[in-house]
């Protein structure tokens, strides 16, 4: 699948995110994701295949952090395009800190690792100083 960065579309990738069995991601904190997008802090990472959302991660951008809130995928393996498409992006942009927020054996194959609060209160100090755009 092909991949490209768009602004988070709210039925898209908050709706994809979302639609799940369970999920924590209610109307409401939909409403407020949509808001975040609107003043310019909540981003989508889409992969798509043809014209077909394949999948994408969600996240709030604050200067040089990505903080990934969740990911979804509608064709296999779409999250996991996105998730390697995105970091080389925040590379590319000069982000300091991708904030996973939980390890898993998902995002510890593409390279993720837990660090402890000291060392992230650093990083996150740093980053907060910074100016990257997706």
């Amino acid at each position: 699948p092909a991949s490209r960065p768009i602004r988070c579309v709210r039925y898209r990738s908050v709706g994809g995110c979302a639609d799940r069995e369970t999920t924590w991601i209610s109307k409401e904190l939909q409403e407020v994701y949509w808001q975040l997008y609107q003043a310019g802090w909540a981003y989508s990472f889409e992969t798509w295949h043809n014209d077909q959302l394949a999948g994408g991660i969600l996240g709030i951008v604050i200067g040089g952090a990505f903080i990934g809130e969740s990911m979804f995928y509608r064709i296999p393996d779409g999250s996991k395009v996105a998730m390697v498409k995105l970091v080389e992006r925040l590379r590319s942009q000069g982000f300091i800190l991708f904030d996973a927020q939980m390890m898993n054996p998902h995002l510890e194959r593409f390279g993720a690792y837990t660090i402890d609060e000291q060392k992230y209160r650093i990083l996150l100090q740093q980053a907060l100083q910074q100016k990257c755009f997706l």
